[in-house]
């Protein structure tokens, strides 16, 4: 980040920058900040008193470890108070066709100030969540102690308030404050840090806080240019926290429906086979990303079709088996979802037969627990007649070679499968 901010010059002398470029004057020690939080109170009605209290928000977040967590959420609920009254103040200046120069600077000082202070504030807070828990040893009390702190510090709830309020930011013509008129690449990665960091928090995993990340992420990539570092931080989340993997698919469908972003689907898929073609030896590797794309492919299976020709062809033919179980249950979903129809035009057909083609071969595979993975997909598809008359002798026989397979678990799922045939023999 290498902003500058524009300030007085009688101010300017007395401040000296930090290894960020932002301006700070004298850090104060953690028994100071008390009593400059009082001072402080008035940013929360007069947002540009920010630039005579920037030093006690910045020494808020430089001493984190030593301050107790009710003045982090005096200092966050302070900053959320100016954020508030900066956005009515900008809606009215943004709205007049010729802005003041000075207006102009003033307003675009306050918002990237506020903006890096939140952003530190919301890791500040999260870092002391996150410690209370570690401080215990055994998983049911590290759970609690999460809980605890969160609803002690109604942490959750601010958040969500935090969120909600950064779309409504967003949704103003920001870009206008700046000469010539585009958003700061560095300003915008400020306000999407805050929403990458909500989806790797364990304890945040409400619908309404993970839609509102990603609609400021939708806003950002469509007018501010965010389109280059999205897959990048999406697929860094993807490989470690796995409770961020079902809001994650949640939101890449929602950046196709609410914001007609078509390009993410393609661009992350290809993301993923890259990295699995490199490392697909790696069982966690393999275990989130195909967690990933079996929520893809539940959530949104028409739009998975177009990718999974690549998919197995890059991915059914590794070792990993979590991989082969993870293309195969997506093209059972899709032929359940999208091609069972009897006026399916001849293309589709022909995509329907090499899904079914490739679920027959896997029959036979290597591993058991794919074997096993196939039939299980193959009594779905039968639940749900979508097993073609054509298929069913052919899917039959090999069922009945099963019957002796090695493994338990694959016969107990051939005789589940042939059961069915059975009972509902057309």
């Amino acid at each position: 980040m290498e902003w500058q901010f524009v300030i007085p010059q009688a101010r300017a002398e007395l401040l000296r920058s930090d290894k960020n470029n932002y301006c700070v004057g004298r850090v104060l020690d953690a028994a100071e900040v008390p009593d400059a939080l009082k001072a402080s109170r008035v940013v929360s009605n007069d947002p540009f008193a920010i630039f005579d209290h920037f030093d006690t928000f910045y020494s808020v977040i430089d001493n984190e470890k030593g301050l107790a967590g009710t003045h982090l959420l005096r200092a966050y609920d302070q900053l959320y108070g100016a954020i508030d009254k900066l956005g009515s103040t900008m809606a009215d200046l943004l709205s007049r066709k010729e802005m003041d120069t000075t207006d102009r600077e003033s307003s675009l000082n306050a918002l990237k100030m506020l903006a890096f202070l939140v952003n530190g504030m919301v890791k500040v807070i999260d870092s002391h969540v996150n410690t209370a828990s570690e401080k215990m040893t055994t998983k049911k009390n590290k759970k609690q102690s999460v809980n605890e702190q969160v609803e002690a510090l109604d942490w959750d709830n601010k958040r969500y308030q935090c969120i909600v309020q950064l779309y409504n930011l967003m949704q103003l013509p920001l870009e206008k404050l700046w000469e010539p008129p585009v958003c700061e690449e560095s300003f915008v990665d400020v306000i999407c840090d805050v929403c990458y960091r909500t989806l790797e928090q364990s304890y945040v995993r409400t619908r309404n806080i993970a839609d509102g990340v990603f609609r400021i992420l939708g806003t950002a990539i469509k007018r501010y240019n965010h389109s280059l570092a999205f897959p990048v931080r999406i697929m860094q989340i993807i490989e470690h926290f796995e409770t961020a993997i079902p809001p994650v698919a949640a939101g890449v469908l929602l950046l196709y429906e609410e914001f007609s972003i078509q390009t993410i689907y393609p661009v992350i898929i290809k993301e993923i086979i890259e990295r699995l073609s490199v490392d697909s030896a790696d069982s966690q590797t393999a275990k989130f990303y195909s967690h990933f794309l079996v929520e893809l492919g539940t959530l949104a299976p028409k739009l998975m079709i177009p990718h999974l020709s690549m998919l197995s062809e890059e991915l059914l033919n590794l070792e990993s088996f979590t991989l082969r179980n993870c293309v195969l249950q997506i093209m059972g979903e899709a032929i359940v979802s999208e091609l069972t129809s009897e006026e399916l035009p001849d293309e589709l057909k022909e995509t329907r037969d090499e899904f079914l083609e490739d679920l027959l071969n896997h029959i036979m595979d290597i591993s058991a627990h794919v074997r096993s993975k196939v039939l299980q997909v193959w009594l779905n598809l039968k639940e749900h007649n979508a097993v073609p008359l054509a298929w069913i002798h052919r899917v039959l026989n090999v069922a009945v070679e099963r019957l002796e397979d090695k493994a338990l678990v694959v016969r107990k799922q051939a005789i589940a499968l042939i059961k069915a045939f059975l009972e509902h023999n057309p």
